[in-house]
């Protein structure tokens, strides 16, 4: 499962580019991305799951995804003139933070389960406790980072987020553009 979730977190990044590019007229970019993608599983499925079983088709499949996106990436990026510095910059570091904020939930999980019983009210509190925190952390590495991360029109529609009561003064103050 973690090999696959490395090519599909990569493919993630076309996402919008492929709704950009099919939005304007030119769905061949898209095309040529999953030519690529399906030349290489073709290629490759035969040879790892010779060699590494099911692990190697998972790898063909992981590797395939990855070098398509990229590719896609590469002709997005040149399509719309956007420089690999401001992609890495304004797109990767923040959605890669996202997925690494993980981690310490991932290990408060782990702590948490320990301790519990085994029950489906257990797991939903378990569930329950580390989406906080895991929106807690978020929030406010997020907050540190803000300036670094987001514009000042980006900061001025995140300070526009529906808050409950308490929380809504505070978020607006947190937010808005300096």
């Amino acid at each position: 499962m973690q090999i696959l979730a490395f090519g599909t977190f990569i493919n993630l990044f076309t996402g919008i580019g492929t709704a950009f590019v099919r939005g304007i007229g030119k769905p061949r970019f898209e095309i040529q991305y999953m030519a690529v993608s399906a030349v290489l599983i073709v290629a490759l499925l035969p040879i790892l799951i010779h060699s590494r079983g099911i692990v190697g088709a998972a790898l063909a499949y992981s590797i395939a995804q990855t070098v398509g996106s990229i590719y896609f990436l590469y002709l997005a990026n040149r399509l719309f003139d956007i420089r690999w510095s401001m992609f890495i910059r304004r797109v990767m570091i923040p959605v890669v933070l996202i997925f690494a904020l993980i981690i310490p939930t991932y290990f408060l999980c782990n702590i948490i389960w320990l301790f519990g019983e085994d029950s489906r009210w257990t797991g939903l509190g378990i569930i329950g406790i580390t989406f906080a925190f895991y929106s807690l952390i978020n929030t406010v590495v997020f907050n540190l980072l803000k300036y670094k991360l987001f514009t000042g029109g980006e900061r001025e529609r995140i300070s526009k987020l529906p808050m409950p009561g308490p929380l809504k003064s505070l978020w607006k103050r947190l937010w808005l553009p300096v």
